[in-house]
């Protein structure tokens, strides 16, 4: 029998069970076991460590069987499918160690919250990490840690923060039984911590600089690359306003420019505690635009500061509750009509990014005339049009009805003057002139 029809027949064990995983706050162990012996667990594993791996497509309507079974089920079996991923970075016999037996779970999370230092052969391991999902039914955990030197975190060349996955058994670490959430309640997604543990080198991976020691179709490809945005409004939040994820986290590069999606004033420019730099943009017809997590502004940049769209106002980061995550902008729409409901006045700003995404290969010139060159150039990337490299949407304004199609007409025949609209040009920055194209 194939995953896919495992998982359809163990949709019948765990669909009359939702309540009680829900009421339990975790899934329960029998059936995480029942899962395990199924092979379900294994469909990433390499086929070389006993493992199933099946087609990425496969593994997918696996999960999504079971998710429809119930919601916690499937978000546990996915948590312990996509862990196991790192048995094709460790080295072979580690990787032999830690999957064994064929029952074995993994789990754990990728967020560097972790801090180690290295000590000869081994890492000396301190962190807590929260959103450990079914940690409580796993054999061995992995947690992301910034690896320090010198007491600062360490960087990559590009400027990221060099953190690894550390592997460890899930009885050298503490459970913490801090799930009480109105959604994915039976996931058991509480914290795990350590305390100056030791930790093999050997046991720990990058998925970022490591290269895989597997070469199958699930490993060749990165496991974190270049991407634009995901959906993720609407995300269970325990710690804002409304306890929901207020807009969409837009992946890129440390330091990338970041532009004005509208004509508007700059208001409340500055540091928050979760959003770290921050900047929110008011456009003429009033509807605002949130962009966090930013690693600096640009010089004009600051409260009632007057921008164009496709000025620079700030570069991508990872500050306040980002550190030691992916760069990225998180981004919001609160529109004119919904801001009496405050900051949870929003909408899904989702649908207003593919709106934009499907006007392409529009960009400004590299960032000349944001920042002095260094000598010898400089490798700070590109500023794109309005948003990350992605679309030029500067004739529209806001949500004005109407304007995302203007924009898109104008771009057909205008050439550069779709871009900045009547030809304004972005502040001390040139404008790379666009082919005409035809209606």
């Amino acid at each position: 029998m194939d995953v896919v029809a495992r998982a359809k027949a163990f949709q019948e064990s765990v669909r009359p069970r939702s309540r009680e995983i829900e009421e339990a706050r975790r899934f329960p162990a029998d059936l995480a076991r029942t899962m395990a012996e199924a092979g379900l667990f294994r469909m990433a594993v390499p086929r070389s460590l006993g493992g199933l791996e099946v087609e990425a497509a496969t593994l997918l309507r696996a999960i999504e069987l079971i998710g429809e079974a119930d919601g916690s089920a499937g978000w546990c079996l996915m948590i312990g499918v996509t862990s196991t991923v790192i048995a094709a970075y460790l080295p072979r016999e580690v990787a032999r160690e830690v999957f064994a037996e064929p029952t074995t779970i993994v789990g754990g999370a990728f967020a560097p919250l972790g801090r180690a230092v290295r000590e000869g052969d081994h890492y000396r391991l301190s962190g807590r990490w929260p959103w450990a999902s079914g940690s409580i039914n796993c054999q061995w955990l992995m947690g992301g840690s910034a690896i320090l030197e010198d007491g600062k975190p360490r960087l990559l060349p590009n400027g990221m923060l060099d953190s690894r996955l550390l592997v460890f058994p899930t009885a050298q670490a503490t459970l913490i039984d801090s799930w009480f959430a109105a959604g994915l309640c039976g996931t058991g997604s509480g914290d795990m911590e350590v305390r100056e543990l030791r930790v093999p080198v050997t046991r720990s991976v990058s998925l970022m600089t490591d290269r895989p020691v597997e070469g199958g179709p699930l490993y060749v490809f990165p496991v974190f690359g270049k991407v634009s945005y995901g959906d993720t409004f609407g995300g269970l939040r325990s710690d804002v306003s409304g306890h929901f994820h207020h807009g969409d986290d837009i992946f890129g590069e440390i330091g990338q420019p970041l532009l004005a999606v509208a004509d508007g004033t700059l208001f409340q420019v500055g540091f928050e505690k979760v959003g770290g730099y921050r900047l929110w943009l008011r456009d003429h017809a009033g509807n605002e635009f949130y962009y966090a997590h930013l690693s600096a502004y640009a010089a004009a940049a600051h409260a009632g500061a007057h921008v164009k769209a496709g000025a620079v106002i700030g570069f991508m980061g990872t500050t306040g509750d980002a550190f030691g995550s992916l760069p990225h902008l998180h981004f919001e729409v609160h529109p004119v009509s919904l801001l009496g409901l405050g900051y949870d006045g929003v909408t899904d700003p989702t649908p207003i990014l593919e709106s934009w995404k499907h006007l392409q290969d529009v960009r400004f010139a590299a960032a000349a005339g944001w920042a002095p060159v260094p000598p010898g150039g400089s490798g700070a990337p590109q500023a794109g049009a309005i948003l990350l490299q992605a679309s030029d949407i500067s004739n529209a304004s806001g949500l004005e009805p109407g304007a995302l199609e203007k924009a898109a007409r104008s771009l057909a025949v205008e050439g550069s003057a779709g871009l900045l609209g009547l030809q304004q040009h972005p502040p001390r920055g040139p404008v790379f002139e666009t082919p005409t194209r035809a209606p």
